[in-house]
């Protein structure tokens, strides 16, 4: 792979303050372990403007394998930003969908869809993030330094988790919407 993060520090685009007015989802790249080298189970939330910049907004990274205290950490996230203009909340599925399903069925207005795994590889989804960075138009905070770093390995990183929810996004909020 040659991608635009490997070598390309200068393409983030930073952000202080935010647009008065975001459409915001929020999507989740799941993972039941707490287990020393597993996976993290990563919630990221991410706005849009009315020109179609994206800014990913302070998320949430954590091992755990009890199902119900990750749906807790989402319906936390939700309600964080559910006022703020919360559209949908997207969760990859798969096996730890699956386990969570039932307690996310408890929660009547979580506004949550099923993120579909096989309509890409996870490296066609994450490369699907070029674009919006090539053009400047996503923005991250300064201090996101695992999303950046994971980023920067891509594809060789250990870690993918936030990558992969980021680039979940465009699922939910296609390239070329501005509505």
């Amino acid at each position: 792979y040659t991608t635009l993060f490997r070598s390309k520090n200068d393409f983030f685009q930073y952000y202080t303050d935010l647009p008065p007015k975001l459409d915001i989802v929020i999507c989740c790249d799941l993972a039941l372990s707490q287990e020393r080298y597993s996976c993290y189970t990563a919630i990221v939330p991410i706005g849009k403007d009315n020109y179609g910049n994206r800014y990913v907004l302070p998320y949430l990274r954590i091992k755990e394998k009890d199902p119900a205290k990750i749906v807790y950490h989402i319906v936390s996230m939700a309600k964080k930003y559910y006022k703020l203009g919360l559209t949908l909340v997207g969760i990859e599925e798969g096996t730890t969908y699956n386990a969570v399903e039932p307690h996310l069925n408890k929660i009547a207005w979580l506004p949550n869809v099923k993120l579909k795994i096989q309509e890409r590889s996870k490296e066609g989804r994450i490369l699907g993030l070029q674009p919006l960075f090539f053009h400047k138009s996503i923005f991250i905070r300064q201090d996101m330094v695992d999303l950046k770093d994971q980023l920067l390995k891509f594809p060789y990183a250990k870690e993918t988790d936030l990558m992969d929810a980021l680039a979940y996004h465009l699922d939910l909020f296609p390239p070329g919407d501005n509505t």
